[in-house]
Formats: structure tokens, sequence, C-alpha cells
């Protein structure tokens, strides 16, 4: 959100009581700042240090400057790049894993089985018997 302050020109309110009979606004709070959502941070007066919210590079909705620099694209777009590609096969696999890493490993982690890299999209163990099934994704 970006603190917007309106020019003395500017004028606007919030109405507190409305007549019933003429359906006017018989009082009013004027405000001078309200805040603005927007899609990029707009504190940043540097265009190149703005990030969006945007999945590509879109104007922004104020100032109608593009950003490049968006979430998309700096956190999210080579996991969801390789999950969506075509070549990419979700293995499922049986196994008994140790309690050293059924207790302590993300999905950030690889298993590498056979001399191949695989991401991991899931893991679930049975806790009585210590029976997981494993879905792997191919590390592109």
């Amino acid at each position: 959100m970006d603190l917007k302050t309106l020019a003395t020109d500017e004028r606007i309110s919030f109405v507190n009581s409305v007549d019933p009979v003429t359906n006017e606004p018989s009082s009013h709070t004027p405000i001078s700042s309200y805040y603005a959502p927007a899609n990029s941070d707009l504190s940043k007066t540097q265009v190149s240090d703005r990030q969006s919210l945007n999945f590509s590079p879109e104007p922004d909705e104020w100032e109608l400057v593009t950003t490049n620099e968006t979430l998309f694209n700096n956190y999210h777009i080579n996991y969801i790049s390789s999950v969506f590609n075509e070549s990419n096969r979700l293995n499922k696999i049986t196994a008994y894993l140790p309690l050293r890493i059924l207790y302590k490993y993300t999905l950030a982690d690889r298993f590498v089985i056979g001399g191949n890299s695989y991401k991991i999209n899931s893991i679930k163990t049975n806790l009585k018997n210590g029976k997981s099934d494993i879905e792997l994704l191919n590390d592109l």
C-alpha cells in the first residue's frame, strides 16, 4: 500500500450521517491522505528498485510505469516452469525412510536415486509401520 496525499484543491471525505428525508449527507469528515492499494512498491523512487506482484511485467496502475521485477520471476518461475514442463514426470515410489530423514527433509531437498536427482512432491508416511509413499518429480 502506498500513502497518497491529496492536493489542497482535491477533496474527499467520509460521510458520517445522511439526512433521511433528502438522502443527502448531513455531516462528513474530510481526509487529506489515504492508503491506495498497489501492485508494486511505490515507496521506491527508482523504478528499477520496485518489485511487482504481477506475473509478468505490467504497467503500474498509478504511475503507468512498467516494473520488470516481479515476485513470480524472482521466486517462482523456475519451480512452476519445471512442474508444467511436458518432459517432467511424476514418479511414485515406496520406501522405508529413516527417522533422521523424515524429521529434517524440506520440499527444497532432493532425493538421488540411481544417479538421477528428484524433487519431492509429497511424502505420506504410515507411522505405525514406517512405510512412506513418495511422489517425486524429475529434476530438470
